[in-house]
């Protein structure tokens, strides 16, 4: 369950995040850079706290 809530709380993040882009940056490139080390980061913050073994 605590697997669940961190992945709907690093999808909500990146769904924020991506939104906030949308609205501040009208560069194309920039916002595809800033998603993909947005998206990078969740990744690895995944990879850094594995899920518990029940």
């Amino acid at each position: 369950m605590q697997t669940f809530w961190r992945t709907a709380i690093s999808v909500a993040i990146v769904v924020v995040i991506i939104g906030i882009n949308y609205i501040i940056f009208e560069s194309g490139t920039f916002r595809i850079v800033l998603n993909s080390l947005c998206l990078f980061i969740v990744l690895l913050y995944n990879q850094l706290r594995p899920p518990e073994k029940k």
